[in-house]
């Protein structure tokens, strides 16, 4: 990517601050039934987000009968929820999944505080709501049983609840800056004060 097309991502008149946004990851309940398109894998690191763009996916293959001779002849068919950034900035860890990793974004200096899980999570919980049939059986994996009413709505409740965490930039994301620097020097006016 050329460095003329990276720095539009970042719109014009913005001044980072020193705080970051450590974003909810999705609980691997949730992997039950579904899996995760992580953006980290579609777009470029250290990318600009804006608020309520698409931080991840969640998708659910449907199958298209519950008849169980023909599930044997018939694709399935995706069902996907969109999460939602809760904050605009610069990606810092642009991956986004289950609990194995945390997203960071650098966040302006005027940025408003970030939204809530109900604002990320609502469109996956209610995905999963939708086709809570999957939840109830035995899982693909060998280690996730079949869940109950209580555990399911137990996981939906949490996840909803989660929140963002808002951390010093430095000293701990050093390393990641200096990346910045030595990678992709067009950034380097933007994060001038984080050394």
């Amino acid at each position: 990517m050329s460095q003329e097309h990276e720095i539009k991502y970042i719109p014009e008149g913005i001044n980072f601050g020193m705080k970051m946004a450590i974003i909810p990851s999705v609980s691997m309940g949730f992997s039950h039934s579904g899996k995760m398109e992580n953006r980290g894998r579609i777009h470029d690191y250290y990318a600009w987000i804006d608020r309520g763009k698409d931080l991840g996916r969640y998708t659910i293959q449907i199958e298209k009968t519950k008849i169980p001779i023909l599930k044997l002849f018939l694709e399935t068919e995706p069902r996907t929820a969109a999460i939602p950034s809760p904050v605009s900035g610069l990606l810092i860890h642009s991956e986004y999944d289950f609990d194995t990793k945390l997203t960071a974004i650098l966040l302006p200096d005027d940025e408003p505080e970030p939204e809530n899980g109900e604002y990320m999570f609502r469109m996956l919980c209610g995905l999963c709501r939708d086709y809570k049939y999957y939840f109830m059986k035995p899982s693909r994996y060998w280690s996730l049983g079949a869940m109950d009413d209580h555990s399911f709505n137990e996981m939906l409740e949490e996840q909803l609840s989660r929140r963002c965490e808002v951390v010093d930039a430095m000293p701990k994301y050093a390393d990641y800056f200096n990346e910045i620097r030595a990678k992709h020097p067009n950034l380097r006016p933007y994060i001038r004060h984080l050394a």
